[in-house]
């Protein structure tokens, strides 16, 4: 099966702003650095927002699918964990109780739950697309006033401490991690 690129969006439950703290965020950010080894999809762009994550990906779409699911799983446990060992953490017991909250509606958690259930996930079939995409991820902090250039944004594939203008594969050639407008 053909190897398709795929826009995904992984969304904290409640819209929580988790990610608003670093150690939270660089546990996301080192989960994603670790993406594509051992057969996980290709990572080809992402950005870390304060309570949503948005990657492009390549993969077959079963193989995304199986691969997100255990993803997910991952990082929530560590996050949720990383919350309860944060004792400078001082939404902590809200966090606890806001996760709490949202795991007792979902019959497949038992205790906590993270990630909210629906995920976008579309494919991306051109490399116009593709790059259209990536322009949108790396400018959303411009966007929101966070910062003024998509490289200085830390938690983000723009950003050169993460790899910054790096090609990777399209399928049809090479679409650069970083598009400047």
């Amino acid at each position: 099966m053909e190897l398709k690129s795929h826009f995904i969006s992984l969304k904290v439950v409640g819209w929580i702003d988790v990610f608003t703290c670093k150690e939270y965020a660089c546990a996301m950010q080192n989960a994603l650095r670790v993406w594509g080894q051992n057969g996980g999809p290709e990572l080809q762009a992402y950005i870390i927002l304060s309570n949503c994550v948005h990657i492009i990906a390549r993969a077959t779409p079963y193989k995304l699918v199986e691969y997100l699911q255990h993803f997910k799983q991952y990082t929530g446990r560590e996050i949720i964990q990383l919350i309860h060992q944060n004792k400078d953490e001082t939404r902590g017991e809200w966090l606890a109780h806001m996760l709490g909250y949202f795991g007792k509606y979902n019959e497949k958690n038992k205790h906590l739950q993270f990630w909210q259930c629906s995920d976008t996930c579309m494919e991306l079939e051109e490399p116009e697309m593709i790059r259209r995409k990536i322009v949108y991820l790396h400018n959303l902090p411009v966007t929101q006033g966070i910062v003024s250039e998509p490289e200085h944004y830390a938690y983000s594939s723009a950003s050169p401490l993460n790899g910054g203008v790096k090609a990777a594969s399209s399928g049809t050639g090479n679409i650069p991690f970083y598009y400047k407008n």
